[in-house]
């Protein structure tokens, strides 16, 4: 009687299907994870900038309104996944029951607004705003969820 001592094309052919079938479903859930890890930078980053511009304000009594006055210009170079833009809130605007416009000016100079843009396709959130003038996180998209991480 012969022993087989290998594998028949059946056996071969039944393990490529199972190890498609798991990478199907596992890569969308990777590629998930590493859009909210990347996600983390951003995140990470504004509240780095956030504490310095308090601590800016504190000493300087009016904030930045550059990186390179909160010594973040090194830190910045060193980001993969975004790009960063530090600007001022512009006039909030409003509507009341009837849908009339009402616009409340900005005019505190103790406010900023952190965008930080992308450098990869993401959709889902777009562009990641943080605005010191209402403290609102959101995301360009209008995604609540981007900034929990």
């Amino acid at each position: 009687m012969k022993s087989n001592n290998g594998f028949t094309l059946l056996e071969l052919l039944i393990t490529i299907l199972v190890l498609a079938i798991i990478s199907s479903i596992a890569l969308p859930s990777y590629q998930e994870y590493a859009k909210r890890a990347k996600r983390a930078e951003a995140i990470d980053m504004t509240f780095e900038v956030i504490a310095r511009q308090k601590r800016f304000l504190i000493q300087n009594f009016y904030m930045a309104n550059e990186f390179k006055h909160l010594k973040l210009e090194d830190k910045l170079k060193e980001m993969k996944y975004y790009e960063y833009e530090l600007s001022w809130p512009k006039n909030k605007i409003l509507y009341d029951e009837d849908g009339h416009e009402i616009t409340i000016p900005y005019d505190k100079e103790d406010q900023f607004v952190i965008t930080a843009y992308p450098k990869f396709d993401d959709a889902e959130c777009g562009n990641l705003i943080y605005n010191s003038y209402t403290s609102e996180f959101t995301a360009s998209t209008g995604n609540k969820n981007c900034w929990r991480n």
